[in-house]
Order: structure tokens, then C-alpha cells, then sequence
């Protein structure tokens, strides 16, 4: 029978944590905060980068706040879809959600002077890269996008 040291045992449970931090987030994608991001390079209007997320069971990033924010505009390199809305109602007031779940924005990061709806058609959100805030766009505009999902 093999006798088995302190130092295997420690040896081993390193490369198990190691192997379980290395499986939390698939090939390609960055892991924060109990979540896995990626950032999808291809240039597509805002419905066909929620339907690319879907794709790979994830979602446009709903930001829940400034630290998550930062974390994505650590990643991007253009200007960049992110999962929020405006709400299409009767009134002027805007109204804006998280497209993933429906609900209410729970954080917001706008530019200065915006959101502005510049020719009344800007109902998507991306992240500027002016700025690193958020603008409201033409959801028929060509972006690239942030995908999150759970690991």
C-alpha cells in the first residue's frame, strides 16, 4: 500500500482548486465576480447580439454597478451593445430596463447630455468609448457586444 504525505495531499488540493478556477468560465470568456463575460468582436445590430448571446446561453451584460461596469470597460475596444433598453411607453419620460430579466436599471453610467433620444429613435444602450459611459443609439446600428452568464 502507497503511503501518501502532507505534501501530495497539499499537491493535490492545489491542482483541484486550480482545475475548478480554470473550469468556472469557458475558453475565451473572463470570469468576475461569479460570472463569465465575453466580448463578442463581430459587429451586429442590437437584437442579433442579444439573439449571439442567447446562442451560447448567455445574455447582454446587465450591469448591476460602478465595479462591474469598470470591469467591462476594462475588456472593450469600441464602441459596445450592453443589455439595456428604453421602455416604449405613450409618455416623454424614459423609462429604461435590464433586457435580460425586464426589470428596472439598477445602476446607470450615462455620458453627460445623454441620454438624449438624438432624432427620437435611440432606444438601445452601448457603453461610448469617448467615454467609457453610456449612450443611448439606434438599435439598428452595428456594434460590438458583451455577453454574461452565470458559471
Amino acid at each position: 500500500m502507497m503511503k501518501i504525505t502532507s505534501a501530495v495531499i497539499v499537491t493535490l488540493l492545489v491542482l483541484s482548486a486550480h482545475l475548478l478556477v480554470c473550469l468556472c468560465c469557458d475558453d475565451g470568456w473572463s470570469e468576475y465576480n461569479g460570472h463569465c463575460y465575453y466580448y463578442e468582436e463581430e459587429e451586429m445590430n442590437f437584437v442579433d447580439a442579444q439573439c449571439a448571446c442567447k446562442a451560447n446561453d448567455a445574455y447582454l451584460v446587465k450591469l448591476d454597478d460602478q465595479a462591474e461596469s469598470d470591469f467591462v470597460t476594462g475588456i472593450i475596444t469600441e464602441n459596445t451593445w450592453i443589455g439595456t433598453r428604453r421602455a416604449l411607453t405613450d409618455c416623454d419620460c424614459a423609462k429604461w430596463f435590464m433586457i435580460h430579466d425586464l426589470t428596472e436599471v439598477p445602476f446607470t453610467s450615462w455620458s453627460p447630455d445623454e441620454p438624449n433620444n438624438s432624432g427620437g429613435t435611440e432606444n438601445c444602450v452601448e457603453i461610448w468609448m469617448k467615454d467609457y459611459l453610456w449612450n443611448d443609439r439606434t438599435c439598428s446600428l452595428e456594434r460590438k457586444s458583451m455577453c454574461e452568464k452565470e458559471n
